[in-house]
């Protein structure tokens, strides 16, 4: 695509906030790597990101401390002048020794902070700097109160987010904690509506109320508080998506402190914000929402935007949780509350959010078979073990079936959740139960190509060679998908698989060498015809691998089975040859060479 325009410019600021830099330097190191003359990359991120750096072909330019402190001075200036909080200000000495001051110890932070704090070595930190200042000093009213802080301005970034945390009313400490952990932990960005809820749940230890519940009357009654709140710590994105307004942390070295052993420790009581406690924080208030819907009536589609937390604690809630605690302490009891105990709450969960369609909104509407057992569920999202053992325990039925995968161990299969499957099989769950998307767990598991799992359940005397009326066998899912792991296959074969099985649906492909035609990946193909798989054998969607190859497979696929003796005369399949299947696809390369080969093989016969 990039080739069809004359110029092309990727434009990515700040790879240090990417949740996934590893994919996304390996996507660009691959980009970088094709040698597109029109093509233009434009790339920024701090000086301690240079994870995957050297994979990428490109000119490194390190912002020049002249023209930053250039850049900041001017920005000063612009806020001094046009904000009207410092009107007051404007033309006296009160201006320029805030000016001064700032612009003193933002540009000596480059030393400092190098030396002591590298994580935030950037030019970007020494505007985040300056900014938390400006914005603290609005709040001065008399000249004695400026200079005072001026005076004791901090003059590293660590030092100014401490003293913007310490200036926190107490009145305030729970709405600011709440909504810095949120911002920090959350999966995705959070609407203003969203964090305001957030900040709204109230927290018990006296053991004679639930540990945390949502309180409407703790919601703000001005959502411009939290910037009140928060003050320099949090600013707001526009969604053009759904025309609202993100909240987000200002700057991502924010996060970088929150979540450091740097915090004070009489800060870090309550502004601390380790991994895993915090996302046990978030679980469990995302629960308590959730819990909260145990009414029939309270969520309707008319009274859902009330509660705009709502998709996202359901959608959510587990990933939280699951991180929070592996061992499944912390939200062990909100868990089993919200899965066996409050049965409408458990509906409008799925209601909200179903983890077997995630792809589909909220359908406030869904009642009777749509819903899963809980035991399903979690499986299929990974709950930890000892929340899928107390569902077992309280009689939950291992092998009862519905939804996509058909059965909880299809479904923790594809997921990978090992330590589920072994839960499962204790119970009594049947190893070569059929059904579903993937017609068995072997299948599921071979599809999504999850080494640890597959290579479980063989030990545990899945058979490999189960034929199923879909996918038809585990081999066969492999050979197509298997998620890019090419020792998916390597495991099958050694355990016996056999390559020559025809099985499966009209809509599939009949056998592994069909199926890893149709995956375009050439070494799958090579691997199946060294273990024996034949080359004309028919069967499924396209007939022969032949067909597969040159309907969408690789050019280099084609030659290969042309090469092993692949019939280009053979018919069948869903567009009756190779040539047609070609044509059909619009594969010209691919129909010449079909052609070429038709030819010479022709006039070999008439020369006969």
């Amino acid at each position: 695509m990039i080739e069809t325009f004359k110029e092309t410019f990727i434009i990515l600021d700040a790879l240090d906030e990417c949740s996934d830099l590893e994919e996304l330097t390996i996507c660009l190191a691959e980009i970088t790597s094709w040698n597109l003359q029109g093509l233009h990359c434009l790339l920024t991120s701090r000086l301690e990101t240079t994870h995957g750096r050297d994979s990428i072909r490109a000119v490194s330019i390190c912002l020049e401390p002249d023209v930053v402190n250039t850049d900041i001075r001017r920005y000063i200036k612009q806020v001094l002048a046009s904000d009207t909080a410092f009107k007051k200000w404007k033309g006296t000495c009160h201006a320029e020794s805030i000016e001064s001051k700032i612009m003193c110890n933002a540009t000596g932070m480059q030393v400092k902070v190098f030396v002591d704090l590298s994580s935030m070595a950037n030019e970007q930190c020494r505007f985040q700097y300056a900014a938390c200042h400006l914005t603290t000093l609005k709040t001065c009213i008399t000249p004695s109160q400026l200079n005072k802080k001026l005076s004791a301005m901090p003059v590293t970034l660590d030092g100014t987010y401490e003293r913007v945390l310490r200036a926190i009313p107490p009145d305030y400490l729970d709405f600011a904690r709440a909504a810095l952990c949120w911002l920090a932990y959350a999966c995705r960005p959070l609407s203003i509506a969203e964090v305001v809820d957030a900040m709204a749940f109230v927290r018990t230890e006296d053991g004679t109320h639930p540990e945390v519940q949502f309180d409407v009357d703790s919601r703000l009654a001005d959502f411009e508080d939290i910037f009140i709140i928060c003050s320099s710590l949090i600013t707001t994105l526009d969604d053009d998506k759904t025309a609202s307004k993100q909240v987000r942390l200002a700057h991502n070295s924010i996060r970088d402190y929150l979540v450091s052993s740097r915090v004070p420790d009489d800060l870090a009581r309550n502004f601390g914000m380790l991994s895993a406690p915090s996302h046990t924080f978030i679980a469990k208030d995302c629960l308590a929402y959730l819990l909260n819907f145990e009414s029939p009536e309270l969520l309707s589609s008319e009274s859902i935007s009330e509660f705009p937390l709502a998709r996202y604690a359901a959608e959510y809630w587990v990933e939280h949780a699951r991180i929070g605690d592996e061992a499944g302490g912390p939200t062990k009891e909100m868990s089993i509350n919200l899965l066996l105990d409050k049965k409408e709450a458990y509906k409008n969960w799925i209601r909200l959010f179903d983890p077997d369609v995630p792809g589909e909104g909220p359908d406030l509407t869904k009642e009777g078979r749509h819903f899963r057992s809980p035991l399903y569920y979690a499986s299929l999202l990974g709950l930890t073990g000892t929340i899928v053992k107390i569902l077992l325990d309280r009689g939950a039925d291992p092998n009862s079936q519905g939804g996509l995968f058909s059965t909880a161990l299809q479904a923790a299969a594809y997921q990978g959740h090992t330590r589920v499957l072994d839960l499962l099989l204790q119970a009594g769950a049947n190893i070569d139960a059929t059904g579903g998307r993937f017609d068995c767990a072997l299948s599921a598991v071979s599809w999504s190509g999850k080494v640890e799992s597959v290579r479980f359940l063989l030990s545990r005397g899945a058979n490999v060679n189960l034929q199923g009326p879909q996918v038809g066998t585990a081999l066969q899912a492999a050979a197509l998908d298997g998620h890019g792991v090419e020792e998916m296959i390597d495991i099958l074969l050694e355990a016996k698989a056999n390559v020559n099985i025809v099985a499966g649906g009209s809509l599939w492909f009949g056998t592994a060498l069909q199926a890893a035609a149709m995956s375009g990946n050439l070494n799958r193909v090579q691997k199946l015809v060294g273990a024996g798989a034949k080359i004309n054998a028919y069967g499924g969607r396209f007939g022969y691998a032949l067909h597969a190859a040159a309907e969408d497979g690789a050019d280099s696929i084609v030659e290969f089975l042309l090469a092993k003796g692949a019939d280009v005369f053979a018919e069948g399949g869903e567009h009756g040859s190779a040539l047609q299947a070609a044509i059909h696809s619009r594969r010209y390369g691919v129909e010449r060479r079909l052609r070429q080969w038709i030819k010479v093989i022709l006039e070999r016969v008439d020369g006969l």
